[in-house]
């Protein structure tokens, strides 16, 4: 109940300011070291059907809040909280192995027209229609791999979670493209992320049973591709230097 009332009162405290966003995504994660770990499992079983794909394709879901820093010039921030996943899994001779990696981050992207750098324009109040932005960002890593019903990340009896942290850098173009009964829009998104290095714990020795490819669980230089459709949600008046206003129908 004290969570719910605090949650209430920070919706009533920053409705006026901000807008609530909701951001469902597909990702695409280009980590060579963490891919050859996969594909040393497939070399070294020849005799497999199924083979264990890399950690290729996932999605992620971000919520935030959309505070105007200052409109004539299209400046926006965006913090954001979120969560991806990624997973793969092979499975022979009725054994499987599953491999998942999670990943919690906190970001905060800039919204801005490059345009607005150097003029003032007309922006409601998500500012212009295409934009783009920077984004620095901190996440936690944690990676969970299960063979034969058995999780190898245990202490004891009980199942843990590795914890890695490293911090990434996003630059990405955005375009507002859709208004819903005058209180939801609809923007696709597009970005590239680059982390210089993340580290999952012990992630050869947990799908290969041991190293002797001499592998690393190390991936540096990670590039990660970012696309999806953001929702916002316009509260009913936002304020303004003048006051109030109504949302602008065609910005």
């Amino acid at each position: 109940m004290r969570i719910l009332i605090t949650l209430v009162m920070l919706l009533h405290a920053v409705a006026g300011v901000s807008q609530l966003s909701l951001h469902l995504g597909h990702n695409y994660l280009r980590a060579q070291e963490w891919d050859n770990v996969m594909h040393y499992y497939n070399y070294a079983r020849p005799w497999q059907d199924d083979e264990l794909k890399p950690l290729s394709h996932g999605y992620d879901i971000r919520a935030g809040w959309i505070f105007r820093w200052k409109a004539i010039k299209s400046l926006y921030v965006h913090p954001q909280i979120g969560v991806r996943q990624f997973s793969t899994s092979a499975n022979n001779n009725k054994e499987e192995l599953f491999v998942r990696l999670r990943q919690y981050s906190i970001q905060c992207d800039v919204n801005f027209n490059p345009r607005a750098l150097f003029h003032n324009v007309s922006a409601g109040p998500l500012g212009t229609r295409w934009f783009m932005f920077v984004s620095p960002s901190v996440q936690v890593w944690r990676p969970y791999v299960e063979q034969a019903e058995q999780a190898f990340y245990t202490e004891g009896d009980e199942e843990i979670s590795p914890t890695n942290w490293s911090w990434s850098a996003a630059l990405g173009v955005g375009y507002r493209a859709a208004m819903i009964s005058k209180q939801f829009i609809l923007s696709p998104k597009f970005g590239l992320r680059y982390t210089p290095k993340a580290e999952l714990d012990d992630l050869v020795f947990a799908v290969q049973g041991g190293n002797p490819g001499a592998l690393e669980s190390i991936q540096r230089n990670l590039i990660l591709i970012e696309t999806g459709l953001e929702f916002v949600w316009i509260f009913p008046r936002t304020k303004s230097g003048k006051g109030y206003m109504k949302p602008c129908s065609n910005c």
